[in-house]
């Protein structure tokens, strides 16, 4: 059976947003996220998960790495 990795990660950013995607590549300052969602945290201490850009039809974002806290 052959495996391939999924690298679904979480990003704090800088400006306090969460961030969850599928890291699709790699690059030196910066990742290619595919289809990013923003964590929602609720008052009951639960989450939901908005599309990042909702109104954009781009599936794919670049994320500087200098404006990454925390992965």
């Amino acid at each position: 059976m052959n495996e391939e990795k999924i690298n679904i990660r979480q990003f704090k950013m800088l400006n306090s947003e969460e961030i969850i995607g599928l890291v699709n590549q790699t690059e030196e300052l910066a990742y290619i996220i595919e289809r990013p969602f923003k964590i929602m945290h609720n008052v009951l201490g639960g989450f939901s998960l908005i599309p990042w850009f909702p109104f954009s039809s781009q599936k794919l974002f670049k994320i500087a790495k200098e404006h990454i806290m925390h992965s």
